[in-house]
């Protein structure tokens, strides 16, 4: 964003793997519209791909509130919950020019730590209780100020086979 005009040159950049779209460039505004076929997806109606996901240690975070029909739960270990603060870089001091690209990829990175860190805590946990799976799983990231980024995540510890 520029802030003198308080305008931004507008794209969006979605990755697959190694390959990376991005759309064309919209200048000078805070509001894009783009009509553009590139970025339309058919999905299989019988998935949700957004509902399940297999931690490297083997644990399965649902991320909805129903199995897949593939599992079976066979024990409810109970809730787990998890937080973690972390300096928000925006705050910090870096030795290059701070630019607001420098900062949102600064901060993108440290979402995606975060986030890991809090799987493989939330993944101790569960396993500690038992279990071999999160049901319900939320993660949630909120910027408080002083405290600076904190993310939160909860939900069920379960055994699923």
């Amino acid at each position: 964003m520029d802030r003198a005009s308080e305008l931004t040159d507008a794209f969006v950049e979605v990755k697959f793997g190694s390959t990376s779209y991005k759309t064309e460039v919209f200048g000078k505004s805070l509001n894009p519209v783009w009509n553009s076929e590139w970025f339309k997806f058919e999905l299989d109606l019988f998935a949700d791909y957004n509902q399940f996901k297999q931690s490297s240690c083997g644990l399965k975070f649902i991320c909805g509130t129903s199995l897949p029909e593939c599992y079976l739960m066979t024990s409810i270990h109970g809730f787990v919950e998890e937080l973690l603060v972390n300096e928000d870089p925006e705050y910090k001091w870096i030795d290059k020019l701070r630019t607001p690209r420098a900062s949102n990829e600064a901060r993108q990175r440290l979402f995606s730590k975060m986030s890991g860190e809090l799987q493989r805590r939330i993944g101790s946990k569960v396993e500690n209780m038992g279990g071999n799976a999160v049901v319900g799983y939320q993660q949630s990231f909120d910027i408080e100020g002083d405290s600076g980024i904190v993310v939160r995540g909860i939900g069920t510890a379960v055994t699923v086979e």
